[in-house]
């Protein structure tokens, strides 16, 4: 590719290279991040893992370095008596944190 400022086009403005594909790709790797952040807000660490490893097959990102490193961590821990929403928010905090 050309290396041209998209702006969410399909079609590359500089080279017309049809870039659908590639925007197909980085959407369902979306996908895998966000089933992997509520699966972490869930104490779920296992199938989190893995949903971030999937998104990593289709595109590298730092929020998924991150939530690898939260997993493996466990920083802050979740117990059994936080709800989704206070899962949701120690996540938020700790990978918010860490992408400064």
């Amino acid at each position: 590719m050309c290396r041209a400022r998209l702006r969410g086009e399909s079609n590359c403005p500089r080279c017309a290279a049809d870039l659908a594909l590639a925007q197909h790709i980085s959407h369902a790797a979306s996908i895998h991040e966000s089933r992997a952040l509520s699966l972490v807000a869930e104490g779920e660490f296992a199938q989190a893992k893995e949903a971030i490893d999937q998104a990593g097959k289709l595109k590298k990102s730092d929020l998924q370095h991150h939530l690898r490193e939260f997993i493996h961590q466990a920083q802050p821990p979740l117990t059994q008596r936080d709800t989704f929403e206070d899962g949701w928010d120690k996540i938020t905090q700790w990978v918010k944190g860490k992408m400064r």
